[in-house]
């Protein structure tokens, strides 16, 4: 499902050959794909493994195919827990990728703690413009984010 980032791989396909390295640019073990920007990758997956610690469900798999069907599956689901496992995911995702791309083009780059931070921070502020009702996943959820 999607795949549609211009990574390495994809570029390779179209015939392009671009002026920087091909190899990940987090890592420079492998080719920059999908699979291995979001899941292989060993930066990413320190990334992963702190950012499920918040999510609190077992969809948080270690494949892009698993954890997207994953979110597909409970997609209408409207709990607390399925929804910040989406903006985990999501956010996740957005800040490896801005993380990659300061890499690439502007030569600067920040440890996995702090890609992790600004997840924590981004879905911790979504979290607290959300209107929830008051049962126990939710305190709990509360408690986890820190939200009074």
């Amino acid at each position: 499902m999607g795949e549609k980032l211009k990574t390495h791989d994809k570029l390779k396909n179209w015939e392009i050959n671009p002026t920087f390295p091909n190899v990940c640019v987090l890592c420079f073990g492998e080719m920059d794909s999908h699979e291995h920007l979001f899941f292989r990758c060993p930066f990413a997956a320190q990334v992963w493994s702190l950012a499920k610690n918040y999510i609190q469900i077992p969809v948080a798999g270690n494949s892009w195919k698993h954890v997207v069907d994953g979110m597909c599956s409970s997609a209408d689901r409207r709990n607390a827990r399925v929804i910040i496992a989406k903006l985990v995911f999501g956010a996740s995702v957005y800040y490896l990728w801005q993380e990659r791309n300061a890499r690439l083009f502007k030569r600067k780059s920040s440890t996995y703690e702090a890609v992790v931070e600004l997840v924590y921070s981004t879905v911790r502020l979504k979290i607290m413009s959300i209107k929830w009702k008051d049962n126990e996943q939710v305190r709990n959820m509360k408690a986890i984010w820190k939200i009074p």
